[in-house]
């Protein structure tokens, strides 16, 4: 269970730096934060957990040039990274908005939790 707790933290830190250096392609704040765990449809936890993989897949430093001397990647680095996140969430067809807050309901409902970890571990979809 710890492993899927840390991927939902690396995933919510991930498209909340992705929020602040993407453009704003985003659901009213209202839709997003009224998203309960119930409401979560098996489609949108799919799409969730596949966005979850690939924002989760990128790196600051992944194919980046720009580097300080010390080898440390740079703010350039970071909002290139930032910004394939953003687009990594937005290839699934969520907002970052939307991610986030099927990242808060996920977190919130253990039911919820248990069928994105079988997502996260399957690799696959769910069988209901």
């Amino acid at each position: 269970m710890k492993t899927i707790q840390t991927m939902l933290a690396a995933g919510a830190v991930a498209a909340g730096l992705a929020a602040c250096a993407a453009p704003q392609r985003d659901m009213p704040a209202q839709q997003a934060s009224a998203m309960s765990p119930q409401s979560v449809t098996d489609s949108q936890l799919q799409r969730f957990a596949n966005a979850a993989r690939k924002v989760n897949a990128i790196s600051p430093d992944t194919g980046a040039a720009a580097a300080t001397p010390a080898g440390e990647p740079t703010n350039a680095t970071f909002n290139e990274a930032n910004g394939r996140k953003a687009q990594a969430i937005w290839s699934e067809g969520l907002t970052v908005r939307e991610f986030n807050a099927i990242n808060a309901a996920v977190q919130q409902d253990p039911a919820l939790m248990q069928r994105y970890g079988a997502l996260m571990q399957g690799g696959g979809t769910m069988m209901r």
